[in-house]
Formats: C-alpha cells, structure tokens, sequence
C-alpha cells in the first residue's frame, strides 16, 4: 500500500511540473535594470516560449504569435486554420451524416469520394503546417526582439582594456 502511494506521489509531482526550464539549483538574482528600459521591452525580454505555449498554441490557433506580440501574424495563421477546421467540418458533414451514404466503412467513403478525401487531407494538412509554423514564426521574432532589447542596452567595452590577440585583459588601464 506505500509504495502504491509513493508511486502515486512520484506521479503527481512529475504531471504537476508545467515548466521544464526551471532551473532549481539557481536562486533567482533581480537583475540590475537600465532607467531608460521600459515596461514593453521588460516584458518582451521575460517572455520565453515553452512547452506550456506550444500545446496551448496546438489548441488554440494563433497563441504562440500572439505570445509573441505578433498581433497580425497571430489573426493571419488563425484565419488559415479556421480556414481548415472548417473545410474538415464540411466534409466530415457531408461524408457522415448524409442519409444517402450508406456504406459501412470509412474506406468506402473514401473510394466513393476523392474530392471530400482530398480536402479533408487539406484542411488537415493546413492545420498542422499553421501550427508548426505559428510556433516557428513567434521563436524566432520573440528572439529578435530579444536580440535588439540586448543589443540596445548592452554594456559598452572600455576599448583600453581591448587586447587585440588575448581579448579582454583583467586589468583596467587607466
């Protein structure tokens, strides 16, 4: 009976873990902030897509860009596949719950009509191209904004302290 509870325990803890970028041997410093870094551009730097992002946006069209901050691109790749959803609907309509049909199996639908078949592969495939693709597009701008954030408030070298071959020396000239 315990070591049924402990299985159970073990299992809770491990479903119950939504981030799998914690990093727990790391104690969270504040990091010291530019006065001129404003709200939008903190957010856009704490913003990180995980695997809570990727399967909320597997379900919701459009999430992953619109996490992003990527308004149009997020209505854009939401369109497109609500544009398949629907086109998988019409012929799930069509194909299942025709009183005229009256095969049997699945496979004699699909002989029966290749038209239905193939937009059914095509809303289908639309799905899953826009998905992956939603989750792509918001990486990678997400990181280029992160990019130029960095790049705009990153600490200038002190150019005496350059050593061409060696790289930055560790004592300071004054």
């Amino acid at each position: 009976m315990s070591r049924n509870l402990i299985v159970l325990l073990v299992l809770t803890a491990v479903l119950q873990a939504q981030d799998f970028q914690v990093k727990l041997h790391e104690p969270y410093t504040l990091p010291t902030l530019p006065d001129s870094l404003t709200l939008a551009e903190f957010q856009v730097l704490n913003h990180d897509l995980g695997w809570k992002e990727l399967f909320t946006a597997i379900i919701f069209p459009g999430y992953a860009s619109r996490y992003a901050l990527e308004d149009t691109a997020a209505a854009k790749i939401a369109f497109g596949r609500y544009l398949g959803l629907t086109a998988v609907g019409i012929v799930a309509l069509n194909t299942f719950f025709n009183p005229d049909v009256e095969a049997a199996n699945f496979q004699q639908l699909v002989d029966n009509s290749n038209v239905n078949a193939a937009v059914f592969m095509a809303g289908i495939s639309t799905n899953i191209i826009l998905t992956i693709f939603d989750w792509g597009y918001a990486n990678l701008r997400l990181k280029q904004k992160q990019d130029r954030i960095l790049f705009k408030y990153r600490k200038k070298p002190d150019l005496r302290s350059v050593d061409i071959l060696n790289g930055l020396k560790k004592i300071h000239l004054p």
